[in-house]
């Protein structure tokens, strides 16, 4: 991927669009694939503050907070998620693995089956619970 290309063609449409949503968001991914976590935060941010029920944009905050190691912001912003978007297996999985990482093995098993009941052929879901039940010695 040609990150400078996308990073200037994101920031010219801000330009064009400041009130566009999608291209904070967007330029938010690209900052997080570049583990720039502040930017990617800021930029999520922005994106949430022109639309305030943006799921994929309370997801992506999710996953950003998880890398910066802010869990309870990181649970907040998935829980959000899917709160707007109930069938959104991406988001459960995202929940769940936060939950993982901080303990809550119990209730991150709960959660990758709702993940695999919203998405029945999601691989990674699968693969999460899987480590899950391995980390519980239930294998």
């Amino acid at each position: 991927m040609d990150y400078q290309k996308a990073k200037t063609l994101y920031e010219k449409s801000i330009k064009l669009f400041p009130n566009s949503p999608d291209s904070y968001a967007n330029i938010g991914v690209l900052f997080r694939e570049l583990k720039k976590f502040e930017e990617a935060r800021e930029f999520t941010l922005k994106a949430l503050k022109i639309k305030p029920d943006f799921t994929n944009a309370y997801y992506n905050l999710g996953l950003i907070y998880k890398d910066l190691k802010n869990y309870d912001q990181a649970l907040l912003s998935a829980k959000k998620a899917i709160q707007l978007q109930p069938n959104f297996a991406e988001a459960h999985n995202s929940y769940g693995s936060i939950l993982r990482e901080i303990g809550e093995l119990d209730e991150s098993v709960i959660v990758f089956r709702k993940a695999i009941k919203c998405k029945t052929e999601y691989l990674d879901a699968y693969i999460n619970l899987g480590m899950t039940y391995e980390y519980l010695g239930e294998l």
